[in-house]
């Protein structure tokens, strides 16, 4: 009994040690992503996105959409691990020494990203309309926001302020393959809310009831994670979509992140603990998110209309 116990704390300690010092695979640009055929945009659309629980989208039998969260949340400030020869990022971000722990205190792994408000007020809309374009290209029919907003059990969701920062993610020790994020700001589009929870504790519940009021098919709530690594947008990992049905639900999560294949970042002045404070081309800014989001949303729809025929088979 006590060799097996100590096989499984060995073992359990292995697995940690492996944790500590894996790294993510760095992440690509968009233009090194092959995406040319339907075979290969059905093979990244695996590597970028996966699924848990019933979330595929069928417009044969799943017609009618609503949208009831849409929200850019825009990363302001992160840690990045990378070392002289590899950007890779350590899965798991800590000090393992006085040297990493003087180097993360000195802030010269940190970066602080600044926005414009207009820019994070306007540029939900714009991508908004994107991907309401691309569900509409694959058959489906997206209802306005005004009657999901105006719908009566859209009140069963308790909302914030948009821009609100969100900093508990400070604690959080786990990275992305573009860094850890310490703090971001959400921003939602075409006047729908940033959701925080339901009033009564079951989204799903609220999702459903909105259905029926509506007379919709599928419920989406969007988020994707906006960042910056290499001077690149990043649309990143952790980026999800949830889709709630009345007969499953399920989320779609972000694998990998992905990087604009140009540099928007024109300043990177570096200020001792707060880090390099990054200031961004807006105009190179805003085309860059454009691109990469309609790319992103197109591999998650691509990911969730698979899942959907298999579930039917």
């Amino acid at each position: 009994m006590r060799r097996t116990d100590g096989r499984w704390w060995c073992g359990l300690l292995a697995g940690w040690c492996a944790v500590l010092g894996g790294c993510h695979a760095e992440p690509k640009t968009l233009r090194a992503v092959e995406l040319q055929t339907p075979a290969a945009r059905a093979e990244a659309a695996e590597e970028y996105w996966a699924g848990r629980g019933s979330g595929g989208l069928d417009a044969g039998r799943h017609r009618r959409v609503v949208i009831t969260e849409f929200v850019l949340e825009f990363v302001t400030e992160k840690r990045e691990s990378g070392g002289l020869i590899s950007d890779r990022q350590k899965i798991v971000d800590v000090p393992t020494g006085f040297l990493s722990a003087g180097v993360m205190a000195s802030g010269l792994k940190r970066k602080v990203i600044e926005y414009e408000d207009e820019m994070c007020r306007q540029l939900p809309d714009v991508v908004f309309r994107q991907v309401r374009a691309g569900l509409q290209a694959g058959g489906f029919e997206v209802l306005p926001s005004g009657r999901v907003v105006g719908a009566a059990a859209y009140q069963g969701f308790e909302t914030e302020a948009e821009g609100r920062a969100s900093l508990l993610k400070r604690i959080n020790v786990f990275s992305s393959d573009t860094g850890r994020v310490l703090a971001a700001r959400r921003y939602p589009a075409d006047g729908l809310q940033v959701i925080r929870a339901a009033r009564g504790g079951d989204e799903a519940a609220v999702e459903r009831a909105l259905l029926a009021e509506l007379g919709a098919d599928v419920s989406l709530r969007i988020r994707f994670r906006l960042g910056i690594f290499d001077d690149r947008v990043s649309i990143e990992r952790g980026s999800a979509i949830t889709v709630t049905r009345a007969d499953g639900a399920g989320v779609w999560e972000s694998r990998r992140s992905l990087l604009s294949d140009v540099q928007v970042v024109t300043d990177d002045g570096f200020m001792p603990v707060a880090g390099k404070v990054l200031q961004l081309n807006e105009a190179a800014y805003r085309s860059a998110v454009e691109r990469l989001a309609e790319a992103y949303f197109g591999l998650a729809l691509e990911a969730s209309e698979g899942a959907r025929e298999r579930e039917g088979e």
